[in-house]
């Protein structure tokens, strides 16, 4: 996911009830390399 796309995101996040949302700078990508963490969704049964 890139810059663009985590405004957009971040926009229909809002529009939906989540006031707090952000966009990430740098996009997702740019999350991994500054080396922010990243949590697995346990697998559903």
């Amino acid at each position: 996911m890139d810059e663009y796309t985590s405004v957009r995101v971040t926009r229909e996040l809002r529009k939906a009830g989540w006031p707090g949302a952000r966009a990430l700078v740098g996009g997702w990508k740019g999350w991994l390399e500054r080396g922010f963490p990243v949590t697995k969704k346990a697998a559903e049964t």
